[in-house]
């Protein structure tokens, strides 16, 4: 941009005044432009700088808490894998509440309680059911009609007892006899009567082996089958007779197992 002065020196005669003061209002006003100093920023500009800066902490911060999420151990597998289960009259409870033994330790945590599948059940079930009729079909048959009436009677009710003692029985059966795992060993109650019962036990790190057996249609389409645990602890063997999910099963010893190893080599190194 040309000087004014510089200008009027060198034509003195043809620069008027009017280019004079256009002259210097240019220069005024540009040179105002140049350091005219920029507006304090409004406070939407500022909450916007804000969120800018701290859009990658956040992000920061979601992908730590995500690492520590995604970092499970043995025993959040096991509680993943059995999920949790209320009913007392299934054959698989998960994690069942005020659920205890006779030979269970303190602060021992109950994982699994197993009984035999429910389908097993049927067998006695369609039993009881053809006893209940039994005495009817009887009736259109001469076979007791010649005993007294009072004889009769007393042989129906007899008869409706056994048949009440034997489904009793075999309910109590199969409602006794269970498997339980927990997060230190294994126990298998078998239950013969109301006056004898066997316990027996072996701790989640002696065992050794464990194989799933299904065998047949009718266990493949209702998902149950044996489980053998091999150990080296006093009883050599358990087997889990025919019980539901066994894959699930399997899943939970290995990953107990692997607790148990990692819980050696802490106490190890500490």
């Amino acid at each position: 941009m040309p000087n004014a002065n510089c200008l009027c020196r060198d034509n003195p005669r043809t620069v008027s005044t009017e280019q004079r003061t256009l002259v210097r209002f240019m220069l005024k006003y540009t040179m105002a432009d140049i350091f005219k100093p920029e507006p304090p920023p409004s406070r939407a500009e500022e909450e916007e700088k804000t969120t800018r800066i701290n859009k990658p902490k956040h992000k920061k911060k979601k992908n730590k808490e995500g690492k520590k999420k995604s970092s499970k151990t043995p025993r959040d597998r096991v509680y993943q894998i059995v999920g949790t289960s209320y009913n007392p009259l299934s054959a698989f409870i998960a994690r069942p509440r005020h659920t205890n033994f006779e030979t269970q330790y303190d602060g021992e945590e109950v994982i699994l309680l197993l009984r035999r599948h429910v389908i097993t059940n049927v067998g006695w079930l369609l039993m009881s059911l053809i006893l209940v009729f039994v005495p009817l079909l009887l009736a259109n048959f001469p076979l007791i009609n010649f005993l007294p009436s009072r004889f009769q009677f007393i042989f129906l009710l007899m008869w409706y007892l056994f048949v009440f003692a034997y489904t009793l029985e075999s309910f109590l059966s199969w409602y006794f006899n269970v498997y339980i795992i927990t997060d230190e060993r294994i126990v298998d109650v078998d239950f013969y009567n109301l006056a004898y019962k066997e316990i027996s036990d072996a701790e989640i790190e002696n065992i050794e082996d464990v194989t799933l057996v299904m065998g047949g249609a009718i266990q493949t389409i209702f998902n149950y089958g044996n489980v053998r645990i091999q150990t080296a602890g006093q009883v050599p063997e358990f087997c889990f007779e025919l019980v539901p999910q066994p894959s699930k099963i399997v899943d939970v010893l290995k990953q107990l197992q692997l607790e148990e190893k990692q819980e050696e080599i802490e106490g190890r190194v500490m």
